[in-house]
């Protein structure tokens, strides 16, 4: 008698379960296709975004979800959407805790993404980060997937101010609501680098600085992924540092990081320590010294090779910045240079080095008509065959052309006298 009575009850269950229908968002199966479960309340976003009226408070739901069977399953294994909130055993009293309710609203939204419901899981998304995730762990998370979300809708067009706006808005609401995630603002520095490159010139000057100081700061919460930021960075900065507000948040960013960083990006650095933009140089030049005061011996041989530059305004930049060095490194400098003229005697040959120097002199002289330029770009060779050879292959290099380069500095000597 008890077995049969527990077999009625049973069928009784197993009647009303079928019974009942699945609850409905309204308008039949719904962008996400027949049979899913409706979205709680409070992700039943109006056509304005705002949250509708008569939703519930967090912690509280009015009984579970009647998941699709696949769905199921992974709930009662302890995965998918029903697993993260809890399982069947989480809604037994109608309630679950803050974190399993933000993972299951937050793993449901990504499904309807993947299921091609983009717009409706956009809006739902911005309705979940405003209002049901706000001031929780998830909020971040939620907006920097909303700002990933709106920029991949429309991919495939043109970028533009007012689409890099909204992406920028949500990512923004990201690095307000976790300040310390490099994620964050990576995603923002990122999108505003995306905008300086699409954009026209005259739209994307108001992302440049945005994109400067959000690099700066991904650069400084991710230490181990900064290479590449680095370089984006750099890119920003040699492109757009003749203006003053760029300049500004470059020196600003500067302070913020650690200088070995740098170290990263030397040959870049060193690369722009003539450039002509004045802006350009005064900040390179600075950053160079700045990291030099704290990491000679990793700008020491750069430098020191830079100093020896045909190119009379790097040789000049090169050698302010190793006099600050030799200020508190005076051996270390002394040494480097040692090495680096073996190395430049062992390596270049003196047939090269009069080959380019005599290509620039006639670009200097022909081009630019700077007859000065081409004697300074002469004079340090012609120092240098005055104090004679050292090497079997120098001496050999005096004896073909010393008669003729000694004639020549004669007649570039008499020129400049009179």
């Amino acid at each position: 008698a008890a077995a049969a009575a527990a077999a009625a009850a049973s069928a009784h269950v197993v009647h009303a379960d079928s019974a009942s229908p699945p609850p409905s968002r309204g308008g039949g199966a719904g962008a996400c296709g027949s049979g899913r479960a409706s979205p709680p309340a409070y992700l039943r976003a109006s056509s304005d975004g705002t949250l509708p009226t008569g939703t519930l408070p967090v912690g509280t739901l009015p009984g579970p979800p009647r998941l699709p069977p696949s769905i199921d399953g992974l709930s009662r294994a302890g995965g998918g959407l029903g697993g993260g909130l809890g399982g069947d055993r989480a809604y037994a009293g109608g309630t679950v805790d803050g974190a399993q309710r933000h993972a299951g609203t937050y793993g449901y939204l990504k499904q309807m993404w993947a299921d091609g419901s983009r717009e409706e899981a956009i809006a739902r998304l911005a309705t979940f980060a405003r209002y049901e995730a706000a001031g929780t762990a998830f909020a971040a998370k939620a907006w920097r997937r909303l700002g990933g979300w709106q920029r991949a809708v429309g991919e495939d067009q043109p970028f533009s101010v007012e689409r890099a706006a909204t992406v920028l808005a949500s990512l923004g609401n990201a690095t307000d609501a976790s300040p310390h995630s490099y994620k964050a603002w990576h995603a923002w520095a990122m999108v505003s680098f995306e905008a300086v490159q699409q954009l026209p010139p005259s739209d994307a000057a108001e992302f440049v600085v945005p994109a400067v100081r959000g690099f700066f700061r991904s650069i400084a919460l991710g230490r181990e992924a900064a290479l590449q930021d680095l370089l984006r960075l750099l890119t920003l900065w040699f492109t757009h540092g003749h203006r003053a507000d760029v300049e500004a948040a470059v020196q600003a960013g500067c302070d913020d990081i650690s200088a070995d960083l740098w170290l990263l990006v030397t040959p870049q650095i060193i690369a722009r320590i003539h450039a002509p933009n004045p802006f350009v140089r005064r900040s390179v030049n600075r950053l160079l010294a700045e990291v030099a005061r704290t990491h000679p011996q990793g700008l020491i041989y750069p430098l020191t090779v830079a100093s020896k530059s045909l190119l009379l305004p790097r040789r000049t930049a090169a050698l302010r910045v190793l006099t600050e060095v030799r200020k508190a490194n005076d051996t270390l400098v002394e040494q480097a240079a040692l090495v680096s003229t073996e190395l430049i005697r062992c390596s270049i040959l003196w047939h090269e080095v009069w080959h380019a120097a005599l290509e620039e002199a006639s670009r200097l002289y022909f081009q630019a008509s700077d007859v000065d330029g081409m004697l300074a770009a002469l004079a340090p060779l012609h120092a240098q065959i005055s104090r004679g050879p050292v090497t079997t292959e120098e001496n050999d290099f005096l004896r073909t052309y010393g008669a003729e380069l000694r004639a020549a500095h004669e007649h570039c000597e008499r020129y400049r006298l009179g």
